[in-house]
């Protein structure tokens, strides 16, 4: 856990991701300005981005979703729920699997995003969640239909390198959002918990509670990682963000993948 003194007060705020709901969240002019900057380093198709991110909500068994409505623009999905627990996936393989971070899990989940053609929300069945507590907390997904998109995976970062985000920009109330880009740099990668598969990847990205599981994306849109943890605190008068993805080990996922779909196969 990372800490600064801050000037004058000699006071220290830190915040996990399962930490107070009353602390400050970044603005959506701060996530806009963070990828503004680095904008140019972006080579790839957004919206092919956009639509292979996808947005989670899970519950309670009595979890419903009579208030969800979803509409899609150039580049973005805006949604209206009120889910227990709210985060992103991404889409691994056009057959509908998604990786999200474990954490996001309940007992029931939907996923809303591009399926077949068109936005839909289905139900999702979990396929595998590690048993690691944060921040190794691989998870992967199953939704009946085909994926319009799917992910690239990519080599580790290097520290320096520019990299972008999907994060959910909030509206004027709680419930509502739109998806859309963030951007910063690595200033750090790491080795993840003994007995994990993954590595860990730190940046100056500002996200927040409900971007949990969301990518992170290279320049050319290939997947880096997977938002898992944050930490944030004041020095003086300025908010400082450290984020935490986790890179995941591509041979265990696909291995996870093929499994799963074996054992479907000889259950038809």
């Amino acid at each position: 856990m990372h800490s600064v003194i801050a000037n004058l007060f000699m006071a220290v705020m830190v915040a996990t991701l399962c930490g107070c709901s009353s602390l400050s969240r970044p603005s959506n002019q701060t996530r806009h300005a963070s990828y503004e900057k680095i904008q140019s380093h972006f080579t790839t198709n957004q919206q092919d981005v956009l639509r292979q991110t996808y947005i989670v909500f899970s519950g309670g068994a009595e979890l419903r979703m009579s208030t969800l409505e979803s509409k899609t623009g150039e580049f973005v999905e805006t949604f209206k729920s009120k889910t227990i627990n709210r985060g992103l996936a991404t889409g691994l393989d056009t057959d509908g699997y998604l990786m999200t971070a474990g954490h996001v899990l309940r007992a029931k989940t939907f996923v809303l995003g591009w399926f077949d053609g068109r936005i839909d929300l289905r139900p999702a069945r979990v396929v595998f969640r590690s048993d690691f507590k944060r921040p190794a907390d691989v998870a992967v997904l199953k939704v009946e239909g085909k994926l319009d998109h799917s992910a690239i995976f990519s080599d580790k970062p290097q520290v320096g390198e520019q990299v972008f985000a999907v994060a959910c920009y909030y509206e004027s109330g709680e419930m509502g959002g739109v998806i859309n880009f963030t951007g910063g740099t690595v200033d750090g990668v790491i080795k993840g918990p003994t007995g994990s598969s993954v590595d860990l990847i730190n940046t100056d990205v500002p996200l927040w509670r409900g971007d949990s599981g969301g990518p992170l994306i290279s320049g050319d849109g290939r997947l880096i990682g997977v938002f898992t943890e944050y930490n944030y605190w004041w020095c003086g008068f300025r908010q400082k963000w450290r984020t935490t993805f986790f890179h995941p080990d591509k041979d265990f996922i696909q291995s996870l993948i093929a499994r799963d779909r074996a054992s479907a196969n000889r259950i038809r």
